[in-house]
């Protein structure tokens, strides 16, 4: 399954609600013990109170409200402790893959379950769909308000049986190690991470670009 995220960065500005809305909520901490800032990334806050899971579902009510792929479909969602389920019935996977992706995006968002989503026209293997755009979303959210280095407006994710190809323009090697570090850490069904990149050269000096290949 292949989808690319220069499309949902159309949503970028909605996706400004996510940091806003969770902001108002979220509990902080000045435990010595909590994880070092520099290690930090979005995908590492997650929804742990009532409150916080509230912000996510006002978050992505709005989101889907303001979509014009997502507003009519019949779908309804819950959140427990980070977790997005939805329930419904659906016609494509990019419908699906769209309302994952938008989850996902969602700062303290743990995982999206779609144990009971179905889509009447699948032609992909549901899994790889769903973790494609699980990835998407998780790249994204990490590209808007995380700290990490990423290129995700220029990669392409393509899954098939639970590997992962990765393809696109990189300004650096370092932002494919964070794209691989997110998937690995984030998304356990993933077996393997294969990127396919070039990295653009400064336009300054030349406009050739560097093939960057790696299995990891």
């Amino acid at each position: 399954m292949k989808l690319t995220l220069t499309g949902s960065m159309l949503l970028s500005g909605l996706f400004l609600l996510t940091s806003q809305v969770y902001a108002a909520t979220a509990t902080t901490t000045t435990d010595s013990s909590a994880v070092n800032n520099s290690t930090v990334t979005s995908n590492d806050v997650v929804a742990s109170t009532p409150e916080e899971d509230a912000a996510i579902t006002k978050t992505l009510t709005n989101l889907i409200k303001n979509s014009k792929t997502l507003s009519h479909l019949n779908v309804k969602f819950t959140v427990n402790n980070g977790i997005v389920s939805y329930t419904g019935t659906l016609d494509s996977d990019s419908q699906a893959g769209m309302l994952i992706e938008t989850a996902e995006s969602i700062i303290g968002v743990s995982d999206v379950d779609t144990s009971n989503l179905k889509v009447t026209d699948s032609e992909q293997p549901f899994a790889d769909m769903v973790t494609t755009a699980k990835i998407k979303g998780l790249l994204i959210r990490e590209d808007l308000f995380g700290e990490k280095d990423l290129a995700s407006i220029n990669t392409s994710v393509e899954t098939h049986n639970g590997v992962v190809y990765l393809t696109g323009i990189v300004d650096n090697e370092q932002q494919i190690q964070n794209a691989v570090q997110i998937i690995k850490s984030s998304v356990p069904d993933v077996k393997k991470v294969v990127y396919n990149v070039r990295k653009a050269a400064p336009t300054t000096t030349d406009d050739s670009q560097t093939q960057v290949n790696q299995n990891q």
